[in-house]
């Protein structure tokens, strides 16, 4: 039990990131992992993406809040459930 506490207390927060490209053995070993965290019963499918460049960066972004585009906003407003229940 120790051992968890240990982890847990190191744990921190990532806010910032470095423009240093990640080794292709760190980034495997983290995909790795991923692979064999668990799921809800494993009824969860994992889709994994790597971003490692701009460009695909760039594309994603065009669909995430945190590259924010009007339209797709008004979408989500159209699509809330709160307009659904309305009617």
């Amino acid at each position: 039990m120790n051992d968890i506490l240990d982890i847990e207390k190191m744990r921190y927060t990532v806010r910032s990131y470095s423009d240093k490209e990640l080794e292709q053995e760190k980034l495997d070993k983290i995909l790795e992992a991923g692979r064999w965290a668990p799921t809800a019963v494993n009824y969860q499918p994992q889709r994994i993406m790597v971003l490692n460049n701009d460009e695909t960066l760039l594309k994603v972004k065009e669909f995430t809040t945190f590259g924010y585009n009007e339209y797709y906003a008004k979408i989500a407003k159209e699509c809330s459930d709160e307009k659904k229940t309305a009617n």
